[in-house]
């Protein structure tokens, strides 16, 4: 899957946002309102495919908290 301009941004903020926490977890909300709030107005299906992106790629992976 090719990313757009936006998307990519968005992938290059998460992934310099997971350098510096490298133990962070958190939602797609809470990804759109406390990693990426220097991003105004993060599109939500490009969020969705950035960490879909980052999945495939074996960058991130998704797991379920203990909280839910």
């Amino acid at each position: 899957m090719a990313l757009d301009a936006q998307t990519l941004e968005i992938v290059h903020g998460l992934v310099g946002y997971l350098r510096d926490h490298p133990r962070a977890a958190d939602g797609a909300e809470g990804i759109a309102v406390w990693w990426l709030s220097d991003y105004s107005l993060v599109n939500t299906t490009q969020l969705s495919a950035a960490l879909t992106w980052m999945q495939q790629h074996h960058l991130i992976e998704q797991v379920r908290a203990v909280d839910g």
